[in-house]
């Protein structure tokens, strides 16, 4: 693969200042370097300003696109009003809870209504699960009082 196609002339960088620029330096560099894409920039620009507290800041390397600082305060803020216009772009997101209340109702409505007409096949279903639950409760209150007889042997 030739570098050249990637945009790498293979000449050095020039050397700035410690290769650090500041926000307001930026103004005294030639307006070809400005137009340079953002990877390119951010090896030179480490300092940003701080969309909240407007402190200059070292952007994270995995997200250089950071527009504010790690500040708890500034998270905070930046968290609400990430909210804000979360909400603002999604505002009927919370009404579930008002339809899901109206569909409880409705259910049980339906359920009231399918058990007073289907009463025999729910008499049938009962009757026909009556003796294996019957044994079931059984060996589940023996094995029960069982532990609880060993417990209490133990203390």
């Amino acid at each position: 693969m030739d570098i050249r196609k990637l945009g790498y002339s293979g000449q050095r960088r020039p050397k700035y200042p410690n290769n650090l620029i500041s926000i307001s330096q930026l103004p005294n560099y030639p307006i070809s370097f400005l137009l340079l894409d953002i990877p390119k920039i951010m090896c030179y620009i480490v300092a940003m300003r701080c969309k909240i507290c407007k402190n200059e800041f070292i952007p994270n390397k995995y997200r250089p696109q950071q527009q504010v600082c790690s500040r708890p305060e500034c998270q905070r803020l930046r968290q609400i009003q990430n909210e804000k216009e979360w909400r603002a772009r999604n505002p009927d997101y919370f009404h579930y809870l008002d339809q899901e209340s109206a569909w409880k109702e409705k259910r049980k409505r339906y359920n009231r209504l399918w058990k007073a007409t289907h009463q025999q096949e729910l008499q049938a279903y009962q009757k026909a699960r009556q003796k294996p639950r019957q044994e079931y409760m059984r060996d589940y209150m023996r094995r029960y009082r069982l532990a609880k007889n060993v417990n209490r042997n133990k203390s």
